[in-house]
């Protein structure tokens, strides 16, 4: 069953305005109706995962990274807490964190599974944490990924995205198989794990 701010904003029209959520609405620059349509459509599954019954029996590592048990609306409060913006651009790039409390989406985040564009945006608000929590180099045999493609430090972005693909994968939440690998991936950008 979909949500009812998502019934709400399907009828929007324009290149800017604010995507409703239920921890807060959202501003939205140069973003048109489909790409509305895939940020409301995956902030929607966000809020809309379930909370563990038992959480420390599931993964007590998401608990210790994250600070609080796996829950769709805890989790979409704390990423609203990071990013009070969204807008079109950069083409260079999938995502990228933008001072203070924004996100740029590039034209390759929609057409992306629902679990990696979830990932991205925990990924993304983990850098509004202070101290940005920056890339770095990544050590040998890392430096293939690329120029500041990893975690210099524990619980930078990387660290948080991965765990929350292993949590989703873990309970068996949006195509499993998918979080796991995105999860992998993320935690080869994570040398200290």
């Amino acid at each position: 069953m979909r949500s009812l701010w998502l019934i709400t904003l399907v009828g929007c029209a324009g290149s800017s305005g604010v995507l409703p959520t239920p921890a807060g609405p959202v501003q939205l620059i140069d973003v048109g109706v489909e790409e509305r349509r895939c940020l409301a459509e995956t902030l929607d599954a966000l809020s809309s995962l379930p909370a563990d019954e038992d959480p420390g029996a599931v993964d007590p590592h998401f608990r210790r990274v994250f600070g609080f048990d796996f829950s769709g609306p805890r989790l979409l409060e704390w990423w609203r807490a990071h990013i009070v913006r969204i807008e079109l651009g950069d083409p260079w790039t999938v995502a990228v964190y933008d001072r203070p409390k924004g996100m740029i989406v590039g034209p390759g985040f929609c057409p992306l599974p629902l679990s990696q564009r979830l990932g991205i945006l925990i990924h993304e608000a983990r850098h509004a944490d202070p101290g940005g929590h920056p890339h770095g180099p990544c050590p040998p045999p890392l430096q293939a990924l690329g120029d500041d493609a990893c975690d210099p430090l524990p619980l930078g972005a990387y660290t948080f995205q991965a765990v929350f693909l292993r949590a989703l994968a873990q309970r068996g939440l949006i195509s499993p198989d998918s979080a796991e690998r995105g999860a992998r991936e993320a935690e080869l950008r994570v040398p200290h794990l």
